[in-house]
């Protein structure tokens, strides 16, 4: 499963929804066998270096570039089986839609 939890708003709970709901379903849903991908893409924050040390989530965060954006999507599109994207409010969420549209 993935999934991609975003909103033009900074401050309206993405990163809440992916680490406190959407990653303790998938590591239940996985038998709690492998940690859950967390992928944050944001340009302001950095909310993914709080969950470096989680039994739970193995988190990796990227800058937005928007010259290699569409691959890098890709690519960790395919990497994942299970897959949280979170996305950062405000430009980040226009480059990402952008990029998903195309």
């Amino acid at each position: 499963m993935k999934f991609i939890v975003l909103n033009t708003k900074g401050g309206v709970g993405k990163s809440t929804v992916s680490m406190q709901i959407l990653a303790p379903f998938l590591y239940w849903k996985n038998g709690q066998a492998n940690k859950v991908n967390l992928v944050e893409f944001d340009d302001e924050n950095s909310d993914s270096e709080t969950f470096s040390n989680s039994n739970i989530v193995e988190a990796k965060r990227y800058k937005i570039s928007g010259n290699d954006l569409d691959s890098t999507l890709t690519e960790v599109a395919i990497d994942h089986d299970d897959l949280i994207i979170d996305v950062g409010g405000n430009k980040t969420t226009t480059y990402i839609l952008k990029s998903l549209s195309t």
